[in-house]
């Protein structure tokens, strides 16, 4: 689909709140990943580690449903599979409050993730239809983020007055809550696109990958925050109220990239981002001092979501199948499976923190260098037609 063909479909006020509000919930077991943890490794008596895995595998069965549906996304309304993706999740959720049983619990979690992963899989193809899809993953972050915020602070309220299936008390008022907007979504059955029929468009995979790797370097870096900050000399409290101001603070980031759009063309924006990452990291790592790792850690998270937004508009660009940019959502999940992983493996190493705080500088530059390539070579998704 070719830019004008997108911006004929351009959608309304209600089409694009409902599919911000829908991508959040998709974002569910991403954001609330810290209470899931904590609530099955304590209250659940399954423990820090595997209550860990049950977590990575909520997300994987996310990301690999995303992955598969992406295959025919072109070919689905995306209404109705947002919708049926609504009935699982909610049925999962109410399985999850029901079962006192560990290994139907878990089984629901795992059910979660699927349910979740079909709504990710429509609302990260539709912004393929949209005049300036960047804008559009924009809005979708800022929205996301206030749900990041809402759980935050619901979370805790609701645990305090129903016990162990506060968590999960919440993710079913939310889908219950807000499922009536899924009506509003646009049903985009796109016939277009070389993705549409097992082709990927040249540099897609690319930026996939940039895509995940900057999730990688995110939530690796994220992992070790609080040893690096009590290293810089802050108190776990204060630690904790810095993570707290930079996730409300990363609206920010989301909101500037709306706001900007592609008036400069992409790869300014892009650059920023990436070297903002970086230097977040170094600075949260690298300067051992209190206002240095304050400083890093809100920069670190305002550019990361400056910076998705741009990468996931270049894969709607890419092809107006919306097959690769659903595969876009899928590769977030992925990456913020990775970012974990790559920290648990390096846990054991005593130079852990400084050699974190490297390779994940290092990879937020890799991933820029990948999207420079592909930007560079392919003059269709440059121009800042979109702004």
């Amino acid at each position: 689909m070719n830019a004008t063909a997108r911006a004929d479909s351009a959608f309304g006020i209600g089409s694009t709140v409902a599919i911000a509000v829908m991508f959040a919930l998709a974002c569910q077991s991403l954001l609330a990943l810290p209470y899931e943890v904590a609530t099955l490794s304590t209250d659940y008596g399954l423990g820090p580690s595997v209550a860990g895995w049950v977590g990575t595998g909520e997300i994987l069965a996310l990301a690999i449903t995303a992955s598969w549906i992406g295959r025919v996304i072109a070919r689905c309304d995306k209404r109705i599979l947002t919708v049926i993706g609504l009935a699982i999740a909610s049925a999962a959720s109410l399985a999850s409050i029901a079962t006192a049983n560990v290994p139907v619990l878990v089984g629901s979690r795992i059910v979660f993730g699927i349910g979740l992963g079909l709504i990710a899989a429509a609302t990260s193809a539709l912004p393929a239809a949209h005049p300036a899809p960047e804008r559009l993953f924009a809005y979708m972050q800022v929205v996301a983020g206030c749900l990041s915020v809402a759980i935050l602070f619901l979370t805790p309220m609701v645990v305090a007055q129903v016990g162990r299936i506060g968590l999960f008390v919440c993710e079913l008022g939310l889908l219950v809550l807000f499922a009536p907007l899924a009506s509003w979504l646009p049903r985009a059955e796109f016939q277009g696109g070389v993705a549409a029929i097992g082709r990927m468009p040249k540099g897609a995979v690319r930026i996939l990958a940039a895509l995940a790797l900057m999730y990688v370097a995110a939530i690796a870096a994220s992992a070790y925050a609080v040893q690096a900050g009590l290293r810089a000399g802050l108190t776990e409290g204060g630690i904790e109220t810095v993570l707290t101001v930079g996730a409300i603070g990363s609206l920010g980031g989301a909101a500037l990239a709306g706001a900007i759009g592609k008036r400069w063309g992409a790869t300014p924006p892009l650059a920023v981002g990436f070297v903002a990452q970086a230097a977040g990291i170094a600075l949260m790592y690298a300067a051992g001092l209190p206002a240095a790792f304050i400083a890093g850690a809100l920069t670190l998270y305002v550019a990361s979501y400056f910076t998705s937004p741009y990468l996931q508009g270049l894969l709607a660009e890419m092809d107006g199948s919306g097959r690769v940019p659903a595969l876009g959502g899928a590769a977030i999940n992925y990456g913020s499976v990775g970012g974990p992983a790559l920290a648990a493996v390096l846990a054991e190493r005593a130079d852990a923190e400084q050699v974190i705080g490297t390779l994940t500088a290092v990879i937020c530059l890799a991933a820029l260098a990948a999207v420079l390539s592909v930007v560079r070579s392919t003059p269709a998704i440059v121009p800042g037609a979109s702004s």
